[in-house]
Order: C-alpha cells, then structure tokens, then sequence
C-alpha cells in the first residue's frame, strides 16, 4: 500500500511524504517489550531500561512516576511518557540496529523521510549524563 501510494504520488508530481517517528520508545504491547518483560534472560532483556529499584524519584512527562513495576521480571521499567510506552535502551547496539533496519525498510517502500518526533529523549534514564552518550553524539 505504501509503495503503492508512493508511486501514484510521484506520478502526479507529489514527491513528498514524510512520516513521524517517535525512537524513544515503543507500546508496552510491541513484541520486543513484551519478549524483554518476559524475563532478564531473554534475547531482548536489555532493549528497555530496567531496573531492581527504581534508582531516582523522576516523574514521567504525563502520569506520576517514571517508573513502572513489572512482576515478570520482578523489575521496573523507565517510561518518559506514559507507562504504556517504555522507553529504549539505546545504549544497546542491538536496539539501534533493529531501529536503523526499520527505517530504511519503510524508506525502501517509499517514505521520503522522517520527523522525528521527542528525538532528545531517546538517551533518557538513569544512564542520561553526558559520560554515557555513545560517541556519535560528540
């Protein structure tokens, strides 16, 4: 459908469509958080940020505390937002990597490019000081 879409665009000179993108974090319905919820040694463990306790008193931007017990893995996890979207550990090369091949993938199927949506919230957690930045962010 996209493609397709795409090329009756560009056919009738539109050359533009521009999707927005939040990489900060996912729903806590997407497969990657519930297989990382699941338990601490799993494949996708560490693609969100966890942890035993919550390590600070942050508040999320929309719903009381920043972090969210998770029974599963007897563990909290960090969301900026809402509880219903944990944020990314882009600290895990994994992560960016299954982000980068989404990106290209729908920029295959013809998406032109990306706004990319609360993009200076994606190194947040307690890892968030600047010591922890990898080092394309200088």
């Amino acid at each position: 459908m996209i493609s397709k879409l795409s090329s009756l665009n560009r056919t009738n000179g539109i050359s533009a469509s521009f999707w927005t993108w939040v990489l900060n974090h996912t729903s806590d319905e997407h497969p990657w958080f519930l297989e990382s919820k699941s338990s601490r040694d799993n494949p996708k463990a560490d693609w969100y940020v966890w942890a035993d306790t919550p390590p600070n008193n942050w508040q999320s931007c929309f719903d009381g505390e920043a972090w969210t017990y998770a029974p599963e893995r007897d563990q909290y996890y960090y969301h900026y937002f809402m509880k219903q979207q944990p944020d990314l550990n882009w600290h895990n090369p994994e992560v960016k990597k299954a982000m980068w091949d989404a990106a290209r993938f729908w920029l295959d199927m013809g998406v032109d490019g990306y706004r990319l949506d609360a993009i200076g919230t994606i190194y947040g957690g307690p890892k968030s000081h600047a010591s922890y930045w990898p080092d394309e962010f200088g």
